[in-house]
């Protein structure tokens, strides 16, 4: 299962903590049948309580008032239905508090630095905790002048599963432990006078009660008026918005500042879908909105920035999937944009976790294997002489990376770039790859994809996935390789390291 332990809680008798989903993978045998044994049914609710293959069943508070003062620890178990062939069982803990007060949420504003030059999109990113649920979090900014009111809306953050392994251990008696980090992707081009100036960003959150809470601000500068870098963004599909078909239209828009362009045969820009190269849009066409903001004496290439990728959403697994695209400008300048998370659903189609546009639940597929659960110091031997390398781009990795004294090889990532890193070694092998969080083999994160026959990792860090996050890849069944990558480094010594290469550590 890919929850060890879920925490709810209750104050004023009925405000409570909302249903949380557990995914269940089943190795070696797609069809067998699973159970879950639920102790406190008077508690807790648990739908489905069957089910065959890998899937997921939903734990929820039973509709009623919780006195203060009951407080309740209980284990659930997931085994073979009777005379079913699973081998084995799992367990997952299942806490209930209940308050006769409560707290206002907890959290911090991450990302951007305080007083960075900024220009296109940055990630506004943080992570935030509260003793019974977060409602949402919101991106404000100060009003400039001619502006009224306190406060300006800017948008809606996601908040993301499992996107901040480092709180989740630091809180795991809160409510969504493993919820608390959160991203909004702005474009800066969009602020008053272009994104020219400077700006206060502040992100709130609201709790289940209805209170509001202040999770940081920070002072940018923007600068899109000296910026050479192509800009843009993706417009089908909406986050969290759910699509499918076999033509399925994938609309965006890029530009740059100048004479320089971005659009093909100028410019060049490939679309990914979970951290994969899958094509290149094509119809590069004009749109009203654009032109009239945009103007063509500033921006050459307008009225052939709007592009279209067409792609069959029937051969993806239904669920949380993640898609961006990568822009080459005329001038030799690179960026990401719009980089957004969707949902897939075709009938029939296997079955992944949904999800809204607010809430980005965990990882569809277990497509990791055999040691899915299992302590990383059980699996193996640890592997620090096999070569690995790493790169940022389509070609093949070339970045030698060094391990560490304990064998961890450190690659860093900037935001919106995509790190692949190659362990494969010569010879025909077999290889599985996980994320070990607190000394645990889990499947892979949003956004990552892994060859297992060439034993290939791709990434690109969604929104709100910063600091560092711990793959094992494991070769033959017994040879295991970290590889730590650090998501969205703060420091500009830091950034430059990863700009010009990557970090590589022994170095």
């Amino acid at each position: 299962m890919n929850r060890t332990r879920l925490n709810f809680a209750v104050t004023n008798g009925t405000t409570r903590t909302s249903a949380q989903a557990v995914r269940v993978s089943i190795s070696g045998s797609a069809g067998a049948c699973w159970s879950v044994h639920n102790p406190q049914p008077s508690l807790f609710t648990v739908s489905p309580q069957t089910g065959t293959g890998t899937g997921t069943f939903t734990v929820s508070l039973v509709n009623q008032n919780y006195s203060p003062g009951l407080n309740v620890s209980s284990t659930f178990t997931v085994g073979p239905c009777s005379g079913g062939s699973i081998g084995n069982t799992a367990a997952i803990r299942v806490d209930l508090l209940t308050f006769a007060s409560t707290a206002p949420p907890v959290g911090v504003m991450d990302t951007p630095a305080e007083g960075s030059t900024v220009s296109g999109s940055i990630a506004v990113t943080g992570w935030v905790i509260d003793d019974i649920d977060i409602a949402s979090v919101t991106i404000w900014r100060d009003p400039v002048q001619g502006e009224a009111g306190p406060r300006v809306f800017v948008g809606h953050a996601v908040r993301v599963d499992d996107a901040r392994p480092d709180i989740e251990a630091a809180a795991n008696h809160r409510p969504f432990q493993y919820r608390a980090g959160w991203g909004y992707l702005l474009l800066t081009n969009f602020l008053p006078n272009g994104g020219n100036g400077t700006y206060r960003l502040l992100a709130y959150a609201t709790d289940a009660e209805g209170r509001e809470a202040l999770l940081g601000a920070r002072t940018i500068v923007g600068a899109n008026a000296l910026s050479t870098k192509p800009f843009g963004g993706i417009d089908t599909p909406g986050q969290g918005e759910t699509v499918g078909g076999t033509a399925y239209l994938n609309w965006g828009w890029v530009l740059v500042r100048g004479s320089a362009r971005a659009h093909p045969p100028f410019g060049a820009v490939t679309v990914y879908i979970d951290s994969l190269a899958v094509g290149f849009p094509g119809l590069w066409t004009e749109r009203p909105d654009i032109v009239s903001l945009f103007p063509e004496a500033t921006y050459a290439g307008v009225r052939n920035a709007v592009g279209l990728y067409t792609f069959d959403t029937t051969a993806y697994a239904n669920g949380v999937h993640t898609i961006a695209w990568v822009v080459t400008a005329s001038n030799g300048e690179t960026d990401g944009i719009g980089s957004r998370f969707f949902n897939i659903f075709n009938p029939g189609g296997a079955s992944m976790a949904r999800s809204s546009g607010s809430v980005l639940e965990a990882p569809h597929q277990f497509n990791a294997g055999t040691h899915l659960g299992r302590a990383v110091r059980d699996v193996g031997r640890g592997d620090a002489e096999t070569p690995i390398t790493a790169g940022y781009g389509l070609s093949r990795p070339s970045l030698r990376v060094i391990p560490d004294v304990l064998g961890v090889r450190t690659v860093a990532v900037l935001p919106s770039q995509r790190v692949v890193i190659d362990a494969s070694s010569d010879g025909g092998h077999s290889y599985e790859a996980y994320l070990a969080v607190a000394g645990t083999l889990r499947a892979l994160p949003l956004g990552a994809s892994f060859d297992e026959r060439r034993g290939v990792l791709y990434w690109q860090p969604p929104l709100g996935f910063t600091g560092a996050y711990d793959f094992i890849v494991v070769r033959d069944g017994y040879l295991r390789t970290a590889v730590r990558v650090m998501a969205a480094p703060h420091s500009k010594q830091w950034r430059a390291q990863a700009a010009t290469g990557g970090w590589l550590s022994g170095r």
